[in-house]
């Protein structure tokens, strides 16, 4: 049986028509619920704030908003491990003057900043007590930084090369105390 090009045409266009229907239909589902949800760009950068006089070394969210809809930044943690079996260590909230305070509500088109103080002790070294086994060298290129949104999204975010040689240290140094 060899099909002709006619029969493809008479048979097959309704066919075609349904196919492009329902694509189109899906673009317009995903398009409208774009437009719902505000898009978070997040960086994260290691800077040095000025508190009362005093250089403070920080570890800096920077969250953008790149939708068309506002949302809401509810907290943050700290993640260590691989994805499957990811550790989160929950940030308290800290307020540095001239940062937005948390829960932050993004407009589009604006950028929340909130600076967390990057002390050794306070901040790197509960993350450090929850590396396992395995060569510290990957742990410490496992912790990413995360966000969390008030609609129950998550998004995460690597550290920067100056905060991973700040927990290098730790992890370092606690290797010696102990």
């Amino acid at each position: 049986m060899r099909i002709t090009f006619e029969e493809v045409a008479r048979y097959g266009g309704p066919w075609f028509s349904a196919v492009g229907t329902i694509s189109s239909v899906i673009v317009a589902l995903f398009l409208a619920r774009r437009r719902r949800r505000g898009s978070p760009r997040i960086r994260l950068i290691k800077i040095k704030r000025v508190v009362q006089g005093l250089p403070i070394d920080c570890v800096q969210y920077r969250i953008a908003n790149t939708g068309e809809a506002t949302f809401t930044v509810n907290g943050f943690a700290w993640g260590a491990g691989c994805p499957f079996a990811r550790r989160y260590l929950e940030q308290p909230p800290v307020h540095i003057l001239g940062d937005d305070r948390v829960p932050a509500t993004v407009l589009p088109g604006h950028e929340a900043v909130i600076s967390i103080p990057s002390d050794t002790e306070k901040l790197w070294l509960p993350i450090t007590t929850e590396f396992g086994k395995g060569p510290k060298s990957l742990w410490i290129r496992s912790v990413r930084g995360v966000v969390y949104l008030a609609d129950g999204r998550r998004r995460v975010v690597r550290l920067p090369k100056g905060s991973l040689i700040d927990l290098a240290d730790v992890v370092q140094l606690t290797n010696l105390s102990a």
